[in-house]
């Protein structure tokens, strides 16, 4: 039991030397250091990062599900092409060819 408190006491003084050196000071600021220019930027943790990552799996996934079921729905119903919309024939800035009276020869 006096073993310990002679250790703890040791402990006690040799971690107030360390605290005292140079070498501890300069670690110390520079933590400071960048403690502030990282609280200035715009940085997330990592739990962020993986939580936002999650969310946007989840989040494309069902996209491609909302994607592929409307594309099943057009095929059961295939609308009207609106005029004006892109893809629609004879609509500038469309790559579509206009329809012409050409058979199917080139002639």
């Amino acid at each position: 039991m006096a073993m310990n408190r002679a250790f703890e006491a040791l402990q006690g003084r040799l971690s107030g030397i360390l605290d005292s050196t140079p070498a501890q000071e300069i670690e110390r600021n520079a933590k400071a250091i960048l403690g502030g220019a990282f609280s200035r930027l715009d940085l997330i943790t990592r739990e962020e990062f993986e939580i936002q990552a999650r969310l946007l799996q989840r989040t494309q996934e069902q996209l491609a599900a909302v994607t592929a079921r409307l594309a099943r729905l057009e095929g059961l119903a295939p609308a009207a092409p609106v005029p004006g919309t892109p893809g629609t024939p004879g609509t500038p800035g469309t790559h579509e060819a206009p329809a012409t009276s050409r058979d199917p020869a080139g002639r």
